[in-house]
Parts: C-alpha cells; sequence; structure tokens
C-alpha cells in the first residue's frame, strides 16, 4: 500500500515539474529566437500555407527534453538503477542527432538537413548498444500476444529491436508536419505504457513516461493550431526513441503498433509512395506523408488533425481496454 502510494505521489509530483520546466523553456527558446530571426525551414514542395510558417520558432524538442531531465533526476538521485540511465541515454542520444539536424536546418536554411543515411547508421548504432546493456537484465528473446502468450524469436530479436526502437523514432518524426499532430498522438500512444508499466511494477519506465506526458504537454499549449514553435526533429525522434524502448521493455511491442497505429499508418504511407515512384514511376497520394495528401485534397490542417486525434483515441482506448482485460 506504501509503495502504490509513493509512486503515485512521485508520478504526480514528475508531471507537474516536466510540464512546468517544459512551459517555461518554450517561452525562452520562443522569445530567443525571435530575436535572433531564427526559425523553421519549409520544404519547397509544401503549399502556401506551409510557406506562411517559415521561420516559426523551433527547437521545441530541447524544452520537451529539458522537462524529462529535471523532472527525472529526482528519481535517479534515490535510486541511481542502471536500467533508468541507460533508458534516459537512448532518449538523449536520439535527442542530439534530431538536434543537429535541426541545427543545420536553421543554420544553413536547407530544410533536408542531416543525410538520411548518417542519421540512420547512428540510430542503428544507439540502439543495438542499447540492447547489449540491457540484454543482460532483460529477456528480450521472445515476444508477446494481446494475452500475454510468449513466441520466442530467438536471434531475430537482434533485428527486431532496433527495427522497433528506430522505427518508432522516425514515424513520429514523419508524422510532425501539422500544428498539434505529432504531439497529441504521442501522448494518446503513452497513455497504455504507463498503465502497463504500473502493471508490470517497472516503476523507472513509469516516472520517465509521466515526465514524457507532462513535458509534451506543457510543449502541446504552444504547439496548437496556429503554432508559436515546433517540435523539430529533436523532440520528434527522441520521444519516438523512448516509445519504443519502453514497448520492448515491457514486451507489449504489439500494443505500440496498435495505440500507435497513426505513425504506422504515416510511414506505411510514406513506403508506399517510394516503392510505386521507383517501380512505376507513379505516385499513390497526391504527397506523403498521408496527412499531405489529405491537405492537397482541401482539408484544412485543423480538420485533419482533428480527424487523426479521434482514431489515435479509438486506438488509445482499444489497447487500454485489451491489455487490462487480458
Amino acid at each position: 500500500m506504501f509503495k502504490n502510494s509513493y509512486v503515485l505521489i512521485t508520478s504526480i509530483a514528475s508531471f507537474f515539474v516536466s510540464f512546468v520546466v517544459s512551459s517555461i523553456t518554450i517561452s525562452l527558446i520562443i522569445k530567443f529566437q525571435k530575436k535572433k530571426v531564427e526559425g523553421q525551414v519549409i520544404n519547397i514542395y509544401l503549399d502556401k500555407h506551409h510557406q506562411n510558417k517559415k521561420l516559426t520558432p523551433t527547437l521545441g524538442g530541447v524544452a520537451i527534453i529539458c522537462g524529462i531531465i529535471f523532472s527525472s533526476l529526482f528519481y535517479y538521485q534515490c535510486y541511481k538503477e542502471r536500467n533508468f540511465l541507460v533508458v534516459i541515454l537512448l532518449m538523449l542520444s536520439f535527442f542530439f542527432i534530431g538536434l543537429f539536424d535541426d541545427l543545420i536546418k536553421v543554420k544553413k536554411k536547407n530544410y533536408q538537413g542531416l543525410s538520411a543515411k548518417i542519421r540512420f547508421l547512428l540510430e542503428l548504432l544507439i540502439a543495438i548498444v542499447c540492447y547489449l546493456v540491457l540484454s543482460s537484465h532483460y529477456d528480450f528473446s521472445y515476444v508477446s500476444l494481446f494475452n500475454d502468450q510468449k513466441i520466442y524469436i530467438g536471434n531475430l530479436i537482434l533485428l527486431l529491436f532496433p527495427f522497433i526502437i528506430v522505427g518508432t523514432s522516425n514515424s513520429v518524426n514523419l508524422t510532425d508536419g501539422l500544428d498539434g499532430l505529432s504531439s497529441s498522438l504521442y501522448l494518446l500512444a503513452l497513455l497504455p505504457f504507463i498503465i502497463f508499466s504500473l502493471k508490470a511494477k517497472e516503476y523507472y519506465i513509469t516516472y520517465i513516461l509521466v515526465s514524457s506526458f507532462g513535458a509534451t504537454l506543457g510543449f502541446i499549449s504552444f504547439n496548437m493550431y496556429p503554432s508559436k514553435i515546433f517540435m523539430g526533429d529533436s523532440g520528434s525522434l527522441s520521444l519516438g526513441g523512448l516509445l519504443g524502448i519502453s514497448s520492448l521493455i515491457l514486451h507489449k511491442e504489439i500494443y505500440l503498433f496498435l495505440a500507435g497505429g497513426v505513425f504506422v499508418f504515416e510511414t506505411i504511407s510514406v513506403i508506399l509512395q517510394v516503392l510505386s515512384f521507383k517501380l512505376f514511376h507513379k505516385r499513390i497520394f497526391l504527397m506523403a506523408p498521408f496527412h499531405h495528401h489529405l491537405e492537397l485534397k482541401g482539408y484544412q490542417e485543423y480538420q485533419i488533425v482533428m480527424y487523426f486525434f479521434i482514431v489515435g483515441l479509438v486506438l488509445t482506448f482499444t489497447s487500454v481496454f485489451i491489455g487490462i482485460l487480458f
């Protein structure tokens, strides 16, 4: 009983601390970038509506990470768990990759940023190192189904582990194209895993995820349409990496594809678009990811975000219901 009360109080404290730190940091970043006349560089292929967002302050991911780290430090000072530190370092590693990418775009005014191949190789290397460290404590040789039935995959985990982390990270990044879209969907996808971490008594994951929720919520109040600041790759890559590693530690990988179904769909739309163009020289969508296709079809930005949010909400409730039931 005492343990449960302590977890609840600590989680609430983590949430509020991360929310406040994130909100304050975002305000400072907005003021700084406006003073320096620096901000987001927009893809030249996007429509006039997006071009109007040029020089909108970015690096919102810096504020989110500051909120998570600041609130999480309280837990680490008490317990000094190695696994806690590994998860934090993975998140920070993806953050710095994204930050470097963001800074290239801002300073060189080039929307392409860091080379995709270099970024992918760095992410892959980080994921493999993370696996090697955590595998001495966790058994990653199996995946669980909805009824917790185990399917042993043996050495295939060497492919699955980095695939989930790198895939989730980049899926969140690909979805980050409209005001409030990626951040709101991330909050929804996060909820089942907070519940799963409590159920599994992996409380250090609970604290990190709750801190992440609070920090992202602090950011989203500035990111809803019309956005005052963008998350940037520093935020989307790090948050996606955190979501991916959490699903692996909790052995809830299959729920990641369910709760994060919109992220998965957005990624598939990009893959199909690329394959179709390379193989048949034809495009399936007007533009990928799919949310840009809807924009070019005439849907308003806030409409698309609302539709995607509703789908994400349904998927989240489905994940929680199935997770509790089984």
